[in-house]
């Protein structure tokens, strides 16, 4: 498993989606964010998922412009998925 450390200023929130007859998963939530610059890397703009209570704490605490910081891990086509968030 391949373990993404990153913070960045939120530039963009999906709904909250809901998977009804689903084993897996709940809900979902996909955000955009540019990720802070430093001496060695410009910044990026990345597309993250999360999903159940990850996915809730996001709709409910974040707002486009706010910065977050999270750990997450690379799936499956280079999809970023959140399974922590830094406070």
């Amino acid at each position: 498993m391949n373990i993404v450390y990153m913070a960045g200023k939120i530039i963009d929130i999906s709904e909250l989606k809901f998977f009804y007859n689903s084993k897996k998963h709940i809900s979902q939530i996909i955000i955009k964010i540019k990720t802070l610059e430093s001496n060695l890397k410009k910044s990026e703009i990345v597309d993250l998922k999360a999903y159940d209570n990850i996915a809730d704490i996001i709709c409910k605490n974040y707002e486009k412009g706010d910065m977050i910081s999270i750990e997450g891990q690379i799936v499956h086509n280079l999809e970023i998925e959140i399974i922590k968030i830094y406070q």
